[in-house]
């Protein structure tokens, strides 16, 4: 699977974070996320706060954490990510 060379919403570098083979999907990054959670309310959880039609947002706490384990797994593809 190719890594996208551009990343332009959050979202998109998250699934990139969760493709690596290493991490194993969106559902098994929440779990690292939110470990005392049930790995479906991790993910719902992650899902919603990656919705923009959503009210729930994602924190800056979570996404330092969601940086960390990508560096973790060898992926800074969000260091690249200008949140502005």
């Amino acid at each position: 699977m190719q890594m996208e060379l551009i990343i332009e919403t959050r979202r998109a570098a998250v699934e990139a974070i969760a493709a690596r083979k290493d991490i194993g999907g969106m559902k098994a990054l929440a779990g690292l996320l939110w470990p005392r959670d049930s790995v479906d309310q991790a993910y719902t959880r992650l899902v919603n706060q990656l919705r923009e039609d959503r009210r729930e947002v994602l924190s800056a706490h979570t996404w330092d954490h969601i940086r960390q384990i990508g560096r973790e797994h060898g992926c800074d593809i969000c260091q690249h990510f200008d949140t502005d």
